[in-house]
């Protein structure tokens, strides 16, 4: 099968954008004590806290989000 690099394009933008909000989601989530402990009980741990990376990997995609904020922003309006 062929494919259209326009579509191709297109699908990556929609990608970005939908693991972007899926990442603010589980942020959100994970910031409320009751939906945290929901997800993962072991991240609510102490032993398991930050032993494992998880809080500097938020603040590193949040970090890659941030940055590429204004072109996806850009992006939906493009897309409707």
């Amino acid at each position: 099968p062929t494919h259209n690099s326009a579509d191709v394009k297109k699908l990556k933008k929609k990608n970005k954008y939908l693991t972007k909000q899926v990442h603010l989601m589980m942020k959100l989530y994970r910031s409320d004590d009751k939906f945290s402990k929901m997800l993962n009980p072991n991240e609510s741990l102490p032993e398991f806290g930050n032993a494992n990376g998880i809080g500097g990997c938020e603040d590193d995609e949040m970090a890659e989000d941030e940055e590429g904020g204004e072109d996806e922003e850009d992006e939906e309006d493009g897309d409707s």
